[in-house]
């Protein structure tokens, strides 16, 4: 190992005797320094500029890199875009027909309870009209078979119907929104 260690010693101490030589050789001749240092300021460059090539073209394949996934994200966007509205599209299909049915179902609903409830007002009055004129069910003067005024059983029957029909509507459109708004919410 001593040997070795030597041997080193010997060539590096030869490798700096060379070294001293050759900058001696250099200092004698101002145009050989000259041109050293051109050599030495080419050789730096150029070693330098191969770091700036590579600099350069991992740039240039980080930029490619970019553009690719940028490329890809607007892709995703435009795909998940689509399909967004072609669900809003079936969710706005579904509910339209759903409002539909629910429509239909609550118009033949308000029908029903209308004709009852009109029904069963018309039985009263009539079981008052032929009670006398002092019935329960629904007050007026069965005398008056012409009043100008409005006030017989005539006009109290017709304002009996009318509000008669606008509670049945206004439950039965009450009820149609309820349903409508638990459609809209799913």
């Amino acid at each position: 190992m001593l040997a070795f260690a030597l041997k080193l010693l010997g060539f590096g101490k030869t490798l700096l005797d060379l070294g001293l030589r050759f900058v001696a050789w250099l200092c004698e001749d101002w145009l050989r320094l000259v041109v050293a240092g051109f050599v030495i300021l080419s050789a730096v460059l150029w070693f330098r500029g191969n770091d700036y090539r590579s600099e350069r073209n991992d740039a240039q394949a980080g930029w490619q890199a970019e553009i690719t996934a940028h490329k890809q994200t607007e892709a995703n966007y435009r795909e998940a875009s689509a399909q967004a509205l072609a669900a809003a599209k079936e969710n706005k299909v579904r509910v339209e027909t759903k409002y539909v049915e629910i429509e239909n179902a609550q118009d033949k609903d308000i029908r029903a309870r209308l004709a009852v409830a009109t029904a069963s007002l018309r039985a009263r009055a009539a079981s008052s009209n032929s009670s006398g004129p002092d019935g329960a069910s629904v007050p007026g003067a069965s005398s008056a078979a012409f009043d100008p005024a409005g006030t017989g059983q005539n006009a109290i029957m017709d304002d009996a119907l009318i509000c008669t029909e606008n509670t049945v509507k206004a439950q039965g459109w009450q009820d149609w929104y309820a349903e409508a708004q638990s459609v809209a919410r799913h």
